[in-house]
């Protein structure tokens, strides 16, 4: 009994060695082709970021959006946290000139003074919004494939919301990019 213990071990471990491909987690997001975008979440707010990360995800052409779980070869879930801030500034100057005389003699005693002055005040607030979206990519065994999390306060010309997005798709897609290129240089070797 003990060498037959031994020899399925050495079978198991040549064919390991043999080049038979062993699956490998991260090899399996290049096959993910059709997804299912689930958001934690029914506010209208997580409704948008999630109608834009379809958007953003669709554009890339790469995948196919389902509304049908069923038929995606993997989900997409993640949550949304919104922060707002209110930024308060406010500056003040002063100018002030002024002069003062005094006269006196015997009888009498005088004092005269003139002051000019000018005073400015502004205050201004606005709100700033931070969004942070965290999202993973699962295979249908609930193996998380890929995740990241990714904050935005907004660009110059872009919404909070919107560039938290684009950075989702982007790492996304240099995830890919960097999976498949470990997968040229296997193959090549």
């Amino acid at each position: 009994m003990r060498v037959k213990r031994t020899i399925a071990i050495l079978i198991v471990t040549g064919l390991a060695t043999a080049g038979v491909a062993m699956p490998q987690t991260d090899s399996s997001l290049l096959n993910v082709k059709r997804i299912y975008v689930e958001l934690a979440g029914d506010d209208p707010i997580t409704q948008h970021l999630r109608d834009i990360l379809i958007a953003g995800l669709q554009a890339t052409k790469r995948f196919i959006i389902t509304e049908n779980r069923e038929r995606a070869n993997a989900i997409l879930k993640g949550s949304i946290k919104q922060e707002k801030t209110r930024v308060v500034r406010g500056s003040s100057e002063r100018i002030g000139v002024g002069g003062v005389s005094a006269a006196a003699d015997r009888e009498a005693a005088a004092l005269s003074g003139v002051v000019v002055g000018e005073q400015e005040a502004d205050i201004s607030s606005d709100v700033r919004r931070e969004i942070t979206i965290a999202v993973r990519i699962l295979n249908l065994d609930g193996d998380v494939l890929w995740a990241t999390v990714q904050e935005s306060k907004g660009g110059k010309f872009k919404r909070p919301e919107a560039d938290a997005v684009d950075k989702v798709v982007k790492a996304l897609l240099q995830e890919i990019a960097r999976l498949e290129k470990k997968q040229a240089a296997q193959e090549q070797h």
